[in-house]
């Protein structure tokens, strides 16, 4: 929803790369507002902070899409594997606790998922 109103806000017609880094920023930030999690708690957000991150890098070095894409795609799988050694604090994985330890966040899965999607996409 935050990244939506990001665009709709500042009237994007065109998504180059600082526009698709600030609507996932703005996306992050909505997630945490609203699920009250954060980095390292074993959630999407462990990997879509990375991303977040990488793109952000890219558009200041003047990267291209592609790039940026490659780079936030990359981001976030280093990210997912950062759930691996971590113990589930929420959602139905939470119940489990101690058994989620070694197992990456399913949350994070799909988020760098859909970076490498994108990255896939754009670079053809």
């Amino acid at each position: 929803m935050r990244a939506a109103k990001y665009a709709k806000d500042n009237a994007i017609e065109a998504w180059d790369l600082g526009a698709i880094a600030e609507a996932a920023k703005a996306a992050a930030e909505g997630i945490e507002q609203r699920g009250k999690a954060s980095r390292g708690e074993k959630t999407m957000l462990d990997a879509f902070w990375p991303g977040v991150e990488a793109l952000q890098a890219a558009q200041a070095d003047g990267k291209s899409l592609a790039d940026g894409l490659n780079d936030a795609a990359a981001a976030a799988q280093e990210g997912l594997e950062s759930t691996k050694p971590l113990k589930a604090k929420y959602g139905r994985a939470a119940w489990l606790q101690e058994q989620t330890v070694g197992v990456q966040d399913p949350g994070a899965t799909v988020t760098a998922v859909v970076f490498q999607a994108l990255a896939e996409y754009v670079n053809g």
